[in-house]
């Protein structure tokens, strides 16, 4: 049965809107309630037309069939490890088939063309450790990388192939690539819980994220519960030590995360990352924790990943606006 009776609280949602309504940042940030639904409202409503490609204003270099080749090699290295969906032997029929004879108003051409527009947008993967810069310098560098105005052009000759497709395995694949392709564009990332270092399997490394994660959502309202009860309160030190692994989950996810790769995930990424600084900002502010080594350094890092991809998500610069006011504040 659905309880419609429930009270809406902050501490109920995990995200960072309602974090900042926490009690413990009272008036020392806005009233937001979405990111997303109130970018009307920034300061800088000129963001908005340059963070959403609309149109084909550029063309790029345009559909070019002397590129489907060295394209389907760069999706298959950079996109199809990380979406494992294809046949790869099909898949290279399909490529050499379009190079030879053309795209046609078919399944597998409309495969080709998406598989080439992720490539144009696909970097190769850089470890945080071989980057240094401002994030004005890393947007200018994967810019160059990039080519988003050709991605475009592929992508969309590849949509009007999309309604022409009768429902099939290679159709539900095109589809499933062009959420990809707009997750990617438009941004709206050995499973041994002692021996971190070993683990160097991708899939597990999310696994892993993604477990380390929900343990954080986890113990979060207990961060509320102490940062806002009487220090009296007899429940205080039963719940503390819960809310202090929240803060050591957090801090450790903000240092770990690799905020500079695009992938389908970053949007969601950033996000994360604020709510994590916001907890740890109200932890800095109550005084009654035992802050976490590096801290200084995972709230930093959170600032730089919204500052990073800002320029593609008019809520991410709001975002990031308000963070920065709020460590000036705090700090």
């Amino acid at each position: 049965m659905i309880r419609f009776d429930i009270p809406d609280h902050v501490a109920a949602s995990s995200n960072c809107e309602a974090i900042l309504r926490w009690p413990i940042f009272g008036g020392m940030v806005p009233d937001v309630h979405s990111f997303i639904l109130e970018i009307e409202d920034d300061d800088d409503p000129e963001c908005l037309g340059q963070a959403r490609p609309t149109g084909l204003g550029n063309m790029g270099r345009g559909v070019q069939e002397d590129d489907f080749m060295v394209l389907s090699k760069k999706f298959l290295a950079y996109v199809h490890v990380k979406n494992p969906v294809l046949d790869i032997p099909d898949f290279k029929a399909h490529v050499k088939n379009a190079i030879e004879n053309g795209p046609r108003w078919d399944g597998p051409s409309c495969l080709v063309l998406i598989a080439c527009a992720l490539a144009c947008l696909a970097t190769p993967f850089q470890p945080e450790s071989t980057l240094s810069g401002t994030p004005e310098s890393m947007r200018s560098s994967a810019s160059s990388s990039a080519d988003p105005d050709t991605a475009q052009t592929y992508y969309f000759a590849a949509k009007k192939r999309l309604g022409l497709l009768e429902s099939s395995l290679l159709q539900v694949q095109c589809l499933f690539f062009c959420g990809v392709f707009e997750m990617c564009l438009h941004i709206p990332s050995q499973i041994n819980w002692q021996n971190r270092e070993r683990s160097g399997n991708e899939l597990v490394h999310y696994i892993q994220n993604r477990a380390e994660s929900c343990r954080e959502w986890i113990h979060r309202p207990f961060v509320y519960y102490v940062a806002h009860q009487p220090p009296d309160d007899p429940w205080i030190p039963r719940v503390k030590p819960l809310a202090q692994k929240c803060l050591d989950l957090s801090v450790e996810l903000l240092l770990e995360a690799n905020p500079h790769h695009r992938h389908h995930g970053t949007w969601f990424m950033a996000r994360a990352a604020m709510a994590r600084a916001l907890l740890v900002l109200a932890a800095v502010k109550s005084g009654r924790f035992r802050l976490p080594d590096r801290w200084r350094q995972a709230v930093d890092s959170a600032t730089w990943a919204l500052q990073r991809w800002y320029g593609e998500a008019p809520d991410l610069r709001r975002a990031a606006s308000v963070l920065e006011n709020l460590v000036g504040q705090i700090l």
